[in-house]
């Protein structure tokens, strides 16, 4: 019978044996013919000897679908490697059989390793499986395993070993670099011969790799894998080409740039880098041979992004690796280095690789994150990376921002639209629309709050003689290594924004800057990115140095550092107004849009008192009374739709921070109300808010971060208060308790309203947050400029106030900001006067009280030395009467 069937399947092999149709890949004859031969003969395995145990009557019926689920990968796996070594043994024993088994090598089916097309798609569907199970538990067996994880791992490692040879053979593969060779030593048409033959098979061994890298990767992460089965030559290998096929086929293809890699080798060793064309040839040889081959190789661009997919699934399981594995230095440097270079990628919406190239870079971030909060010792490597990278990335407008912002800690669609009142004047309304950021940007907030770990007690320190002992165990801050990041990375851009520091890239960087800082504005209120406003309060730290250290350089332009360049002054005020004017309109909106912990007044039963956000006081719609202090609002602005929508038992906002309040005196045993104050009772009800979106992707990072933030806010406040007070103990046992909820923070009661909600985030920064509490630092330092020596720092103070007035124009009338300006108007350099009329007739025509304020000094402008500062007066003069004249009154 065997000789039977020997022969049987050699006169299957002809000439047409292995038969192709045009966009898909069929087994072939020999296979099917296997196929049958294997349905009927009895399933044996041929790597393992164990035989199974014998089972009692009632064992049977439980194990029946474990076995099932146990044995369809072994015998799948196990079916295709016999294939496999059938056809290498067939292909030893005949040299007929070997001429026509190249042959059918030659025609796609079996090239670049031992499986066929046809077998490693086989074998990606079983990957598929196996994600799908890791997710349930209804195939898993007694000891917790499935998938790849119950079969053999003998069996395993004999497939790694030869899936690595598709591997191998893929990763040393340079279709552009081929592409050109043919361009340049056969004549014109040869490279259309190429593609139908030569590159057909070429991106067949590819894509054959990618996916035989697919496979090993998903046996590699699977839980309970046998460690035999992970070939480290094969992942090195799968590394090798994770990083070729980014560097040289996936970026210049979506970036359509093949031919200047090519272009700019021809520069560095032919004759045209010595002896370049004259000025007055518009199209030279060279411009012809680019654009030559610029044209030739588009045609390679759509073979190339047939493999995009793959890729994609390729990237999405390095971030398995790099989560479930522990990978050497250099294994974990080389993924990272390469998934960074997907930064140069022009994402531009309108081009149709648009979705491939943003995929891939948002993979990028999860993957470079991924290796940040596991591996801290490269953390700084890892970083260095990222500079090079910023002078690469993508000047076009289009392309500028891709990374698109989720707003999924608010339930509707208010957030949104605060947001995008907020941001509406720093970026265009189109952006502003469809709220998108750069992805270094959303990489960088990623990296930082990965860093968030969970506070522990810090070891007691020995205490010299004559120092006082802590009074209670300190907690160690679980942002520590996200604050030494932030800083990292502010300290290493604004160096590169000077020219003193570095030598090249200041234009680029700075430009990046600029960009960076309203990316991290415009998402600074979004629950999803805490991380933006630490890097933004460690920026406004490192640019009050610098000012204040060109303030201390003297009137003249130094060289001693960077505060003392006049370039890089000035940019730094432009940063430093920028942020300031959107904390002025935060802290704007917070005053006129405030929330309280319950209210004070009390309102009889049955009287109608209609407080709503709104501010209407009329019942145009129908109402909803809250259930504790008998307020009225209007259904629609509290999220009810109709009377059939509103519950048993209603409260409103301010009544819901009470109960919440009361309980937790009540639960925590603490009756601190300094410390349990309205700050506190919001941050637990916004902790609380964002406990009700668990589940939502990507959000737990997030509130352990504001989780994070929160105990150190609280335990700053505790060593800063009395070690005698009656309740520093119970305080304690608070701050204990909040750091046990760490793993399962409290959903407490409902959420908030979305008026509300948004009401508590306004108040949260103007009460607790550290860019809030420290605007009035800033604006004193500004003022303190103003009156210096340095007449350059006086001007761009000038400039500095004006933008933060257009954050809040109600600061116009502080007395400081008064005083200080109108002294401005006695300045002995011309263009500080004029800069300082500038500013007052901004708002003098506009705010009657302003113009009020500044009359006397506008006044004395008049008779002013200066001719243009005496026909600006003239001007704003003019303006006043024209608009408000009562005002001069």
């Amino acid at each position: 019978e065997e000789c039977l069937c020997l022969n049987s399947v050699m006169s299957l092999f002809e000439p047409n044996q292995f038969r192709q149709e045009e966009g898909q890949q069929q087994l072939s004859e020999v296979d099917v013919f296997m196929e049958e031969q294997l349905a009927m003969a009895p399933k044996t395995r041929r790597y393992t000897s164990q035989q199974p145990e014998p089972m009692d009557d009632e064992d049977v019926t439980g194990t029946e679908e474990e076995e099932e689920g146990e044995s369809v990968f072994t015998e799948r796996i196990e079916e295709i490697l016999r294939r496999q070594s059938m056809r290498e043994e067939q292909q030893s024993t005949s040299p007929s059989v070997a001429r026509q088994q190249q042959q059918a090598a030659q025609s796609g089916e079996t090239v670049g390793g031992p499986f066929t097309s046809a077998e490693l798609g086989e074998l990606s569907l079983l990957c598929t499986q196996q994600a799908s199970e890791a997710t349930t538990t209804t195939t898993t067996t007694e000891n917790g395993k499935n998938g790849f994880a119950v079969v053999p791992g003998d069996l395993l490692t004999s497939l790694v070993l030869l899936l690595h040879q598709h591997v191998q053979a893929a990763s040393t593969l340079d279709l552009f670099k081929q592409a050109a060779t043919v361009l340049k030593e056969q004549p014109a048409g040869a490279l259309q011969e190429w593609l139908k033959d030569e590159s057909l098979t070429h991106a067949k061994i590819l894509r054959g790799g990618l996916e035989a890298a697919n496979v090993i990767l998903q046996i590699a992460v699977t839980k309970g894998v046998d460690q035999r089965a992970i070939n480290e030559d094969a992942l090195e290998a799968i590394l090798t080409l994770y990083r070729l096929h980014m560097r040289e086929h996936t970026i210049p293809t979506i970036n359509e740039t093949a031919h200047t890699s090519f272009q700019s080798e021809k520069d560095s060793h032919g004759s045209e880098a010595i002896s370049p064309p004259r000025k007055r040839r518009r199209s030279s040889a060279t411009e012809k041979s680019t654009h030559r081959l610029a044209k030739e190789l588009k045609k390679m661009y759509k073979l190339v992004s047939s493999t995009f997919n793959l890729y994609f699934v390729l990237m999405e399981r390095m971030e398995l690796l790099m989560n479930s594995m522990l990978l050497e230095d250099h294994q974990v440097l080389l993924i990272t280095n390469s998934s960074m270079q997907v930064f140069e990628i022009e994402c531009q919406i309108a081009k149709d690789n648009f979705g491939s190239g943003h995929q891939m870079q948002l993979a990028s971030i999860s993957i470079v994150a991924a290796a940040f909060r596991k591996y801290p010792q490269h953390r700084d490597s890892i970083l260095e990376e990222l500079f090079p990278i910023l002078l690469k990335l993508p000047t076009a407008k289009r392309s500028l921002r891709a990374y698109r912002v989720r707003y999924a800690s608010a339930a509707s669609s208010s957030l949104t639209k605060l947001n995008s009142m907020l941001i509406r004047s720093m970026i265009d309304p189109g952006m502003a629309a469809n709220h998108s950021i750069q992805m270094v940007t959303g990489l960088v907030l990623a990296l930082v709050q990965s860093c968030v770990v969970r506070p522990t007690y810090e070891e007691m320190v020995a205490v010299a003689e004559g120092e006082e002992a802590p009074p209670f165990p300190q907690f160690a801050s679980g942002l520590k290594e996200c604050q030494h990041v932030s800083i990292f990375i502010v300290d290493q851009l604004m160096k590169r924004c000077t020219k003193s520091k570095y030598g090249g890239g200041t234009v680029e960087f700075r430009s990046f800057m600029t960009h960076f800082v309203l990316d991290l504005l415009s998402v600074m209120m979004i629950p999803e990115y805490p991380a933006a406003e630490m890097i933004l309060y460690t920026l406004m730290q490192r640019l009050r140095h610098d000012i204040t250290q060109a303030s201390d350089a003297g009137p003249g332009r130094g060289s001693n550092g960077a505060g003392t360049e006049n370039t890089y002054v000035t940019f730094a005020f432009e940063l430093f107004g920028k942020v300031c004017s959107f904390e002025a309109r935060l802290l704007k909106l917070a005053r006129d849009y405030s929330i309280e912990v319950g209210r004070d007044r009390v309102i009889k039963e049955g009287e109608v008192v209609i407080d709503c956000y709104c501010g209407n006081q009329t019942e145009d719609h129908f109402t909803v009374g809250c259930d504790d202090c008998n307020t009225f609002f209007h259904g629609k602005c509290v999220g009810l739709v109709n009377m059939e929508s509103i519950p048993e038992e209603w409260l409103c906002d301010a009544c819901r921070l009470a109960r919440i309040a009361k309980r937790e005196m009540r639960v925590k045993h603490c009756r601190d109300t300094s410390f349990m104050n309205g700050p506190y009772i919001m941050r637990h009800a916004f902790l609380s808010s964002l406990a009700h979106r668990t589940g939502v992707e990507n959000i737990e990072p997030a509130v352990q971060f504001h989780f994070a933030r929160w105990l150190d806010a609280l335990q700053t406040k505790l060593s800063e208060s009395s070690k005698s007070s009656p309740v520093q103990k119970p305080t304690k046992q608070l701050l204990h308790q909040l750091v046990n909820q760490w793993d399962l923070i409290e959903a407490y009661g409902e959420p908030m309203t979305d008026e509300g909600y948004n009401r508590m985030l306004l108040a949260l920064f103007a009460r607790s947050s550290p860019m809030g509490l420290s605007f009035k630092h800033q604006v004193n330092l500004v003022l303190k400029m103003m009156v210096g020596i340095n007449s350059h720092l006086r001007k761009l103070s000038l400039k500095t106030i004006e933008k933060v007035a257009e954050g809040d124009d109600r600061l116009m009338l502080m007395p400081a900001i008064t005083r200080t300006v109108s002294s401005r108007l006695a300045d002995t350099t011309i263009s500080v006067r004029e800069a300082a009329l500038s500013f007052i007739g901004s708002y003098a025509a506009s705010f009657p009280r302003v113009a009020t304020a500044f009359h006397p000094s506008l006044i004395m402008c008049l008779g002013d030395a200066g001719v243009s500062v005496r026909k600006r007066a003239i001007r704003i003069f003019n303006d006043i009467l024209s608009t408000n004249p009562l005002s001069l009154c």
